[in-house]
C-alpha cells in the first residue's frame, strides 16, 4: 500500500512495528489510536509465514507499506483439469 501523507521520518521507521509507539515528528494528530495496527499486522503476516515492511522518503513524501508472503497456486491445465503446477507470485493487494 503506498499513499501520499506526511512521510515517516528515518529516526521513526525503527520503531513502525512496536507495539503503543506512535510517530509523532511535529505533526499534529487528533485521533485516537492505541499504537498497535501496525504491530498486530506484522504479526499475523508472520504468523502466516511472510512479513509486512515499511518505508518512506522522508516527511512529507508519504509511506509505502509491503506485505510478503509466500502462496501456492494451483492452476489447472486446460489440457486435464487433474494437472497443476505451484507457483510462487507477487500480488499487488491497494497500490
Amino acid at each position: 500500500m503506498r499513499d501520499t501523507g506526511v512521510g515517516i521520518g528515518a529516526e521513526d521507521l525503527e520503531g513502525l512495528f512496536v507495539p503503543y509507539k506512535q510517530a509523532r515528528h511535529g505533526v499534529e494528530y487528533t485521533g485516537s489510536s492505541s499504537g498497535l495496527g501496525l504491530y498486530i499486522s506484522r504479526g499475523i503476516a508472520r504468523q502466516m509465514g511472510g512479513d509486512l515492511r515499511g518505508m518512506s522518503g522522508g516527511i512529507g513524501l508519504g509511506s509505502k507499506f509491503v506485505f510478503e508472503f509466500e502462496a501456492n497456486l494451483h492452476v489447472a491445465s486446460r489440457a486435464s483439469s487433474s494437472s497443476s503446477s505451484s507457483k510462487s507470485v507477487a500480488v499487488p493487494i491497494i497500490q
